[in-house]
């Protein structure tokens, strides 16, 4: 079992998946793409308490809602 989004926005992620066992079958669970940038946030900050809010990581201007997608959990 693994749970790393990662394999799943790379282009070589398929390539490999299949090269390992072309037999293999996944079953991918996806998650609420706001709930899953939160729990990205909250695990980064668990590790480094001084980063900026999630917030300031999110928009590039919160008053017109411009989502910054520069930020990894967000192109996850």
């Amino acid at each position: 079992m693994e749970k790393t989004p990662s394999y799943f926005v790379t282009k070589e992620a398929p390539a490999r998946i299949s090269s390992m066992s072309r037999g293999t079958k996944l079953i991918v669970v996806v998650r609420d793409p706001v709930t899953r940038a939160i729990s990205d946030y909250t695990q980064t900050l668990s590790k480094k308490p001084d980063i900026p809010t999630f917030e300031s990581l999110t928009f590039k201007n919160r008053t017109t809602g411009l989502i910054d997608t520069s930020w990894s959990a967000i192109q996850i």
